[in-house]
C-alpha cells in the first residue's frame, strides 16, 4: 500500500508540516520586503500610462491585457496617489505568489528513481526543502522579478501566469488525475489571455502534455479534447467581453461609436502586434543551426 502512495498522500497525511511552514515564511518575508521596497508614487513606465488612461488622461488608448486593465480600473476609484500605492502593493503580493510558487514547483520536481515511497521520500525531503527555498529567494531577490515586483509593472503578473500552469502539471506526475490535466490547460489559456508570449509556448504545451497523457493510458479518452477546449474556452471567455468592455474607452473623448465586430477586431489586431514585438528580432536562423541542427 505504501509503494501506491504519493508524496502529496504523504504530506497530506502528517497534516502542517515543516514544508508547509517553509513555504509560509517565505511568502510572509518576501511579501514584507517588497511592501517595504514598493514607492508611494507612479513611477513612470508602462503601467503608469495604463492608469492613466483610466483616470480619463489618455481615454483614447485601447487596453490589451484583460486582467492587469480589470484591477488598473478598480484602483482607478481611489484618488491617484491612493491608486498608485495600491498598484505597487498589489505588484508586492503578486511578487510574493511568484516565489511562493516557485519554491512549491521546484519542490515537487521529481528527480529520484526509488520505487517505495518511504524510501523515496525519507531520501528526497532535505534536498527538495532546500531546492524550493534556494529558487523562492533567488527569484525574489532576481533584479528583473524584484524590479517590476515593486514598481506595480504588469510583468509580474505574467510572471504568475506563466507558473501557475506547472502547479498541476508537476502535481500530475506524483498523482495523475484528470481535474490537475483540467487545471493546467484552464491556467495556461488564462495566461495566453493576458500574456501574448504563452501562445508562443503553445506546441511545447501541447507537446508535453500528450507524452504525459499518453504515459498514464489517458490519451485515448475524451480528457484531451476537453482539456484543449477548456484551455480555448477560457481565453475567449476572458478575451472577447473585455474587448467589448474597451469599447467606452474608445468611444471617449467625443468619439465616433465603435461596433462590437470593430472592437473585437482592434483588440485582436493589438494582440497580434504585441505577440510579434515580443519575439526577440535575432538571428533565429543562425541559432537554430548552431544549436539544434548538431543535435538532430
Amino acid at each position: 500500500m505504501a509503494a501506491k502512495m504519493t508524496i502529496q498522500d504523504a504530506e497530506s497525511e502528517s497534516g502542517w508540516g515543516m514544508e508547509q511552514t517553509a513555504g509560509l515564511v517565505l511568502f510572509c518575508a518576501v511579501l514584507l520586503f517588497y511592501g517595504f521596497k514598493a514607492p508611494e508614487f507612479a513611477v513612470p513606465g508602462r503601467w503608469a500610462g495604463m492608469l492613466s488612461s483610466f483616470f480619463g488622461l489618455e481615454p483614447s488608448r485601447l487596453p490589451v491585457r484583460p486582467l492587469w486593465s480589470g484591477l488598473m480600473a478598480l484602483a482607478a476609484q481611489l484618488p491617484a496617489g491612493q491608486a498608485a500605492h495600491l498598484v505597487n502593493l498589489l505588484s508586492a503580493l503578486l511578487g510574493a505568489l511568484v516565489s511562493l510558487l516557485l519554491f512549491t514547483i521546484v519542490r515537487r520536481i521529481p528527480f529520484s528513481g526509488a520505487r517505495k515511497l518511504n524510501q523515496r521520500w525519507s531520501v528526497e525531503r532535505w534536498p527538495r526543502l532546500m531546492a524550493g527555498l534556494f529558487a523562492g529567494l533567488i527569484g525574489a531577490v532576481a533584479h528583473p522579478i524584484m524590479t517590476v515586483a515593486t514598481q506595480g509593472d504588469f510583468f509580474i503578473l505574467d510572471a504568475l501566469l506563466l507558473l501557475l500552469p506547472l502547479w498541476p502539471a508537476l502535481a500530475y506526475l506524483h498523482r495523475p488525475h484528470r481535474a490537475l490535466v483540467l487545471a493546467s490547460f484552464m491556467a495556461f489559456g488564462l495566461g495566453v489571455a493576458e500574456y501574448h508570449t504563452l501562445a508562443l509556448l503553445l506546441p511545447g504545451f501541447f507537446l508535453w502534455w500528450l507524452w504525459q497523457l499518453w504515459t498514464n493510458m489517458q490519451l485515448r479518452s475524451l480528457l484531451a479534447p476537453l482539456a484543449v477546449l477548456a484551455l480555448f474556452g477560457t481565453a475567449v471567455a476572458v478575451m472577447l467581453p473585455f474587448a467589448a468592455v474597451s469599447r467606452t474607452y474608445l468611444m471617449a473623448g467625443g468619439g465616433e461609436p465603435v461596433t462590437l465586430f470593430a472592437a473585437w477586431q482592434a483588440y485582436f489586431k493589438l494582440y497580434g502586434l504585441e505577440l510579434l514585438r515580443s519575439v526577440p528580432k535575432v538571428g533565429w536562423l543562425l541559432l537554430i543551426g548552431t544549436n539544434v541542427l548538431p543535435l538532430v
